[in-house]
């Protein structure tokens, strides 16, 4: 909550134009400790939400962002493709995004699952486009095409690759 109150109320002074985040937005996944398995993802949205508040940043869309899927975000812990990222897909799938002019959409023809997924958003007169790639030691080749169509389709663009993996 903290850093994205600052990142809020920093936002013209430091002339801050995008968030990305690498992943491991959770410990615990779908799985947490507890009787309550949404908690750690609602102590996320809370955290999120301050960015995407108009009122807080003083733009229509909040600040333009984008979250990667980390390890810990995933059920099992770094179960990459094969893993449950139903939590992940509640609080931040598609349907968070729909008519935000920054996203771009996402991998596949699941409309629910954004593990993959893209924004577009321009700094200083410079165009980006921004992939966010689940954490998975093994990509499918169907990610990486999806990835590399995306980097063909705006190749007018600065690209940054976002993933928890390295």
């Amino acid at each position: 909550n903290a850093q994205t109150a600052w990142i809020a109320s920093n936002r013209q002074s430091m002339n801050i134009v995008y968030v990305g985040q690498l992943g491991d937005c959770t410990q615990n996944g779908d799985d947490p400790p507890g009787t309550n398995n949404d908690i750690e993802w609602q102590r996320v949205n809370t955290a999120i939400s301050t960015i995407e508040s108009p009122t807080l940043t003083g733009l229509p869309q909040g600040i333009p962002y984008g979250l990667s899927v980390g390890n810990h975000d995933q059920s099992p812990g770094g179960g990459g493709n094969t893993a449950s990222t139903v939590k992940y897909n509640q609080y931040f799938g598609p349907s968070r995004f729909n008519g935000r002019s920054y996203y771009g959409g996402h991998q596949g023809s699941d409309v629910n699952n954004n593990d993959n997924h893209y924004q577009l958003f321009t700094a200083s007169g410079i165009d980006f486009l921004v992939i966010s790639m689940e954490y998975d030691t093994t990509p499918e080749t169907a990610v990486l095409d999806w990835a590399a169509n995306l980097v063909q389709t705006y190749s007018n663009r600065k690209v940054i690759v976002m993933t928890h993996f390295g």
